[in-house]
């Protein structure tokens, strides 16, 4: 799985190679983070752990994935950028180490 390094152009840039459903790419500087890319350019954000309650090796969605805000839309609505991603990310991951699935 290709890694992205740790900027937002490297998120505006990552493109889904002809023929596949979904790119998925390891997010540099947290180990749970990737972004997933589709042929349409949609972008999502997910978290990968182990489930402490089942054991098993688990991918959420975290959010669509954006490298810039748009100040129109509203807080529900809004995707992640990097930064905010990285963050949430290891506030799930913190739970994860807690006992509790964060989901």
């Amino acid at each position: 799985m290709p890694l992205l390094r740790d900027s937002d152009a490297a998120v505006r840039d990552a493109t889904c190679p002809p023929g596949k459903q979904v790119a998925r790419f390891r997010f540099q500087g947290v180990n749970a983070l990737y972004l997933y890319v589709r042929p349409t350019g949609a972008r999502d954000w997910y978290v990968r752990y182990t489930s402490p309650t089942t054991g098993k090796d688990i991918a959420r969605h975290l959010a669509r994935a954006v490298w810039r805000f748009d100040p129109a839309e509203t807080a529900e609505d809004r995707p992640l950028d990097r930064t905010a991603a990285k963050s949430r990310t290891s506030q799930w991951m913190e739970q994860v180490a807690r006992g509790r699935d964060p989901y």
